[in-house]
């Protein structure tokens, strides 16, 4: 465990400067405020809370619906829902326990975590099968780097490959963390092992092969200089291997498998050295292998990243997007080359981005087959520059002008090629764009543009259709999956009678029937709302009623006897009664609670989720929620109050009625209607207070 004060401080440290945290994963630009008219009605105006805004992380998401609030310390997704302050930032987008984004967000910013193992090995972590893996991967990564520099094997076979044949610095290995796996079967593995390190985790990675039937256990990249593949924060996830020495039916190169820690169809090699850089140019370039992404980032070109030898995904794409809208596709001139670029192609267009295509030729105009490891290697950075700048072309030209000069002798081909091309083009988004690709294309094909135009809206036409039948089908297909008859019937039958049907038990149902129903979850939301943005605002100033809305909350609650059924409820209300200084509370100290799931509802509860538009300043007077606040909570607690009275009066009434026929005397009946008419005077009285019955109809 880690010591509580500890704990605090990196909380307190992280969510001062959530943005940094944010921005490791999420780029994100400052939000411009709607300017309004105060100070031409004579009003004070108020400078707005400083926001940024960008694409949420955690879902797709166009829409920049993401906003990051520094001053509180916390993100809001105003689309998919999700919140937190930076600790459940990095919990949900690392998949990290409390303890794990803890270390994570110790290490960043430099404040120290006691070991408390006592020098004992580097056994696993007691915090889940992620980060376990995420250990052993990372244990991998430093034991590479040490066969490399510190082994004769590394110092005669790999370090000369890396020096020697790819012209790598020190700086550059060091940069991409490149190491070596030593040719023995099960080098690594026994080393893991004799470390604390368990088998099962070294499978789960791929690091170790075992075979239950012929009873083995080998090193999976023995023999191989090794490319740690890292996620956009910089962990290391996964590997690539080059074999060093020949051996029969064995693939020059080798990835990690698929694991909890890496998902081959969401991450780009090279992401986390180029991410910077991508960000400032506002463009990438995409290659195909590590040397490639290597070589040119030592030459200077560091917002270069790989697909590691995978046709692009949308998970590729979503990635760069996060970076930037603009990519050149840079890869060798060969028919590889040209076809990984034809694929690219649609992928990249079909997500939105703004696509370019370079492919590498050699200088003497032979068929040597050039790639941006070799070619950066062979010419200065300015001349790798300018030939970028004089060679690398629109996704039309490109792939026009290699289709005409493939087809032309086959009219057929021909049509195909043409039919191809508009498909391509079907997938830009933007109308004036794709007219000016169409007729680019025209006069590349020599081709009447109007032909073209034609075949491009029938190809729009069906997308179109395509994409209504597909959606109808899964409209259906939804409303099939849920229709359930057990669970109409369990809508009319006690669940818990001999006679109801069990349907097959899942997490949904076992939630609904062990969590009660919240019948005051509305009033409770909105006066937590307050509570939490405004608990030590003075209210009521000037009356005998003056106290902090803080110390009006809970007076009024504690009127009532009021305990809710939701524990998060009940917990930060506790909260704020538990503060010895209670002058000293504010937003963040519900936000900066150790309580993981309380930190997430004080920030859903602090982001405003809409702002009103220009027109309401034009035509009327708005007053900010901050003025109202007396007036809002003093109806909010009015209104649960009211729920309360209407509940305990139904309760009552439907008491008497069971009395009447269970055949109870008369006093028994009387006792019940005299309690019936004082709440229900009561509830009048209260009526009268929060504004008549108007009131109690909005309830």
């Amino acid at each position: 465990m880690i010591d509580e004060s500890i704990v605090k401080n990196i909380i307190e440290t992280a969510n001062e400067k959530i943005l940094e945290v944010v921005s490791d994963f999420v780029p994100l630009s400052m939000k411009r405020h709607n300017d309004d008219d105060d100070e031409k009605k004579g009003r004070k105006k108020k400078e707005p809370i400083t926001q940024y805004i960008g694409c949420c992380p955690f879902h797709k998401d166009n829409t920049s619906s993401f906003i990051v609030t520094p001053i509180y310390g916390i993100y809001n997704c105003l689309s998919c829902g999700k919140s937190g302050n930076a600790v459940n930032f990095v919990m949900e987008y690392e998949h990290l326990t409390f303890e794990g984004a803890i270390k994570y967000l110790g290490e960043k910013f430099g404040i120290a975590i006691p070991s408390n193992d006592n020098g004992a090995p580097a056994a696993e972590l007691p915090n889940g099968e992620y980060e376990n893996m995420s250990s052993v991967v990372d244990f991998a990564c430093k034991t590479f780097q040490k066969n490399l520099f510190e082994t004769e094997e590394g110092q005669s076979i790999a370090l000369p490959y890396f020096k020697q044949k790819r012209e790598f610095s020190d700086e550059t290995i060091k940069t991409f963390q490149l190491g070596y796996s030593l040719e023995k079967s099960d080098a690594f593995t026994v080393q893991a092992l004799a470390n604390g390190y368990k088998l099962e985790y070294l499978e789960k990675t791929g690091l170790t092969i075992v075979s239950q039937e012929r009873g083995y256990q080998s090193d999976r990249f023995r023999g191989r200089v090794m490319f740690p593949i890292h996620s956009i924060t910089g962990k290391v996830i996964a590997f690539g291997g080059r074999v060093m020495q020949e051996r029969e039916n064995v693939g020059k190169y080798l990835n990690s498998p698929e694991s909890e820690l890496y998902h081959k169809s969401d991450v780009v090699y090279g992401i986390y050295q180029a991410k910077d850089e991508m960000r400032s140019k506002n463009h990438c370039f995409l290659v195909e292998g590590y040397a490639d992404v290597i070589s040119m980032h030592q030459a200077g070109i560091k917002n270069v990243i790989a697909s590691s030898g995978t046709s692009l995904t949308d998970g590729h794409i979503a990635l760069i997007k996060r970076f930037t809208n603009n990519i050149t596709l840079l890869f060798d001139g060969d028919k590889a080359g040209i076809k990984a670029a034809m694929r690219g192609i649609d992928k990249a267009l079909s997500n939105g981005m703004n696509v370019k295509v370079l492919l590498l030729a050699p200088d003497d105009g032979s068929n040597v087959k050039v790639d941006p490891d070799s070619f950066v290697r062979s010419h200065s950075l300015d001349e790798v520059l300018e030939y970028i700048k004089t060679h690398e072309t629109d996704f039309i030209k490109f792939k026009a002008s290699f289709l005409v000069k493939e087809t032309q002798r086959d009219p057929l081909r021909r049509s195909e090629a043409i039919k191809d091309i508009i498909n391509t083009i079907a997938l830009v988004q933007d109308k004036v764009t794709r007219d000016a690709y169409v007729r680019e294309c025209a006069s590349i094909m020599q081709m009447s543009e109007q032909t073209l135009f034609d075949v491009l809206r029938d190809k729009l036409i069906a997308d179109s259709l395509k994409r209504r039948d597909e959606i109808e089908k899964s409209q259906h297909q939804t409303r099939f999956q849920e229709y359930s008859p057990a669970a109409e019937y369990e809508a009319y039958v006690d669940p818990n009678s001999p006679t109801a049907i069990t349907a097959t038990p899942t997490a949904t149902a076992a939630t609904k029937n062990t969590q009660p129903k919240n019948p005051y979850a509305n009033e409770e939301q909105m006066l937590l709302r307050f509570f939490v943005k405004y608990v030590n605002k003075l209210i009521f100033v000037g009356t005998e009623n003056e106290s902090t809305l803080g110390e009006y909350v809970i007076k009024a609650l504690a009127s009532e006897n009021y305990e809710s059924v939701d524990s998060n409820f009940n917990k930060m209300i506790q909260c704020y009664i538990d503060a010895e200084d209670k002058t000293t509370v504010k937003p963040q100290t519900f936000i900066n609670t150790t309580d993981i799931e309380l930190s997430q509802k004080a920030a859903a509860l602090m982001q405003d989720k809409y702002e009103l538009s220009k027109i309401h300043n034009k035509y009327s007077e708005v007053v900010p929620e901050e003025e109202m606040v007396d007036e809002l909570i003093f109806r909010v607690i009015g209104e649960l109050r009211m729920k309360l009275l209407l509940n305990k009066i139904k309760d009552l009434t439907t008491k008497m009625q069971t009395l009447e026929l269970q055949g109870a005397n008369n006093e028994s009946l009387n006792n019940v209607l005299e309690e019936i008419n004082y709440w229900n005077t009561v509830k009048r009285e209260l009526s009268k207070i929060m504004g008549g019955e108007r009131a109690v109809s909005n309830i």
